[in-house]
């Protein structure tokens, strides 16, 4: 859902958003990686697992996040709208601190791994926009497989993803405030623009991580856990109290 096109219908976006699961069964999971994180902390191999399974159930939350804040607007609730379109945006500053912690998961080692190959200037900053354009557009401005590729990365999600998203946002707002029916086909006009400009850009990322995986997944797992069962599940209490997380 992040790293989708923006829009409100589901018939839009290339990304399939079907998973064989309720999020708080993967949520189930999350709780018994955390509950093994002071044994397995110094683990590599786990503390890659619990990262990714905690970006998994973030992910997965946008989702419902998305389905909020369409319904607002299609009720022309405007502070509803407002709010789970800041929630939305800040669940995807979480996922960018998150996959920062790993190697794995960085925009920046990517593109420096690119450029690598370039034996000149010129060479470096083709090779450059290909990686950056294999992530996004798939081609050019206007390919049908944009997303073809999509990536929750760090530095991708803060850079790409998020404004993209403040974009549709801002504009869909406007309409609401307008009272006038959101164009879509102008938005995406627009912001293939804007998408090929980042293509074409140099921004340097970051290519070390940062920040502690346990420490932070633990922060998103308090943050978000009891949230997504009381969405998904309202009659029946977190499969793990919070007390009896380290």
């Amino acid at each position: 859902m992040v790293q989708s096109r923006p829009t409100f219908s589901p018939r839009g976006i290339r990304i399939d958003l079907r998973f064989p699961y309720l999020n708080k069964e993967l949520a189930r999971a999350w709780d018994y990686l955390i509950l093994a994180s002071p044994k397995l902390r110094n683990s590599d191999g786990f503390r890659f697992d619990l990262v990714d399974i905690t970006r998994q159930v973030l992910s997965n939350h946008a989702v419902s996040i998305h389905t909020q804040l369409t319904d607002a607007y299609n009720k022309n609730d405007l502070e509803r709208f407002k709010k789970f379109a800041s929630d939305f945006i800040t669940l995807i500053d979480d996922l960018d601190e998150l996959t920062g912690t790993r190697e794995d998961f960085l925009l920046g080692r990517c593109i420096e791994d690119a450029k690598k190959h370039g034996t000149n200037e010129a060479e470096k900053a083709l090779y450059e926009r290909n990686a950056r354009n294999l992530i996004t557009t798939w081609g050019d401005k206007d390919n049908r497989l944009h997303e073809y590729s999509a990536r929750q990365w760090n530095g991708l999600l803060r850079s790409f993803y998020k404004p993209r998203w403040e974009q549709f946002f801002a504009d869909a707002e406007n309409s609401l405030l307008k009272n006038e029916k959101f164009n879509q086909d102008a938005f995406v006009s627009r912001i293939r623009n804007w998408e090929w400009n980042w293509v074409n850009g140099r921004e340097l990322f970051r290519t070390e991580a940062s920040g502690d995986p346990v420490e932070v997944s633990l922060k998103m797992f308090r943050k978000y856990h009891h949230i997504i069962m009381a969405a998904e599940e309202p009659e029946k209490q977190p499969s793990t109290q919070l007390a009896n997380i380290p």
